[in-house]
Parts: structure tokens; sequence; C-alpha cells
């Protein structure tokens, strides 16, 4: 690593309330996203548009879905069992979903299983680092409204929204599908804001290379 890298990631860290980042623990941050990203699956739900009453609009249409995939993801064990139930019942959250926009707009919903990038989020206890997860996603109408997003499997999707916190049983079953050192690197860390704001900044890009 050069002089003018070691000094850019050094101010980055000071700005961020991080002490320091080295390109080792860099690195295996990259490689815990990657290792974290076979053994997860996200949820992202797109909105219509940024109106209010479509925001409210994917709000309900979240709500439906997590409800109705509770009480079958939670007979999942692996990612690839948890994969098959997402795939088999496609149709049926895609009615779930048209349900509720019947009821709102009248609009149709795309339902897919894909791969895409996800920026850091934090559910609960954990922040996910960013970087290309699987996942199931919902596009209403257009699509093009703010997103909302949660890990389906395993279930975090099904955290306690007022209060934040993780059920215990969803902690174990990440526990279980992770190792050790990338479990630990889901907890929420200023490190994590550093990698993002490397990842995110193309003046920060240019520098490093």
């Amino acid at each position: 690593m050069t002089i003018k890298k070691m000094i850019l990631l050094s101010i980055l860290a000071g700005c961020l309330g991080a002490t320091w980042i080295t390109a080792g623990k860099m690195n295996e941050l990259q490689q815990s996203q990657i290792h974290i990203a076979k053994q997860v699956i996200r949820f992202h739900v797109r909105a219509n548009s940024d109106t209010a009453q479509d925001q409210e609009e994917k709000m309900l249409v979240k709500k439906q879905v997590v409800a109705y995939l509770q009480p079958l993801m939670a007979n999942a064990h692996t990612i690839e069992e948890g994969r098959g139930i997402l795939e088999s019942h496609q149709e049926e959250i895609e009615k779930k979903a048209e349900q509720v926009l019947g009821q709102t707009s009248g609009r149709k919903a795309k339902v897919y299983l894909t791969r895409e990038k996800f920026p850091v989020k934090t559910y609960g206890d954990f922040t996910f680092p960013p970087g290309e997860y699987e996942a199931l996603r919902i596009d209403i109408g257009e699509g093009r409204g703010r997103n909302w997003w949660c890990v389906m499997y395993p279930s975090l999707c099904f955290v306690d929204e007022v209060h934040g916190i993780v059920p215990e049983e969803s902690k174990q079953k990440l526990r279980y599908v992770l190792t050790e050192t990338d479990y630990k690197n889901l907890k929420p860390e200023y490190h994590l804001k550093v990698v993002d704001a490397i990842k995110s900044s193309k003046w920060i890009q240019g520098l490093l290379e």
C-alpha cells in the first residue's frame, strides 16, 4: 500500500469516528461480505414512486408478504431450502402483493429472485456490509420509488420494528450458517461506514487506484 493510500484511509477513519482501518481489515470485511452473501437471501421492495401514498402502499405490501412468508420460511434450515420455498411460492407472493394493490392503486407487482447490490443496512443488532446479494424482489408499478430492505433468510424480516430487536431464534440461525468471524463482522461498527464510503465514492476510488 502506498503512503497516499494509507494517509487517505487514516483521514477517512478519523472523520467517521474510527481510529484506523488497515488494508488487511478492509480485505477481511470484503471477504466477509462474500461469505455472508452465500448464506443469506435479502428482501427488496421498490415503491412505484416517492409520493407519500406510494410509500405507504409499499409498506402495506411488505407487511402482507412478510406475514405470508413468515410461517413458510420458518421451515427453511438452509439457504437452498429458503430459495426453494420462495421459488415455489413466487406466484402466491405476487397474488398477496396484488391483493393489497387492488385495494389501493390497482397497480401490478412483479416478483422475482435476482442478484443485486445492496447498501450497508442495519437490522436490530446486525449491520450487513454493502455488496451483491441474492434477493427476493418486488417491484410495484414503475418501481421507481424508495426501497425497503430486509433479510428474508435467515428471517431477520421479522425484527421487532418498534424496538429494533432481533428475535433470539433468528440470531441463532444466523450464527449457525455463518463462521464466527463473519458473524462478528455483522455487528455495527464504524469500519463498515468507512468501507461503504470508500466503495460509494468515485473520488476516493480514483485516489486508491
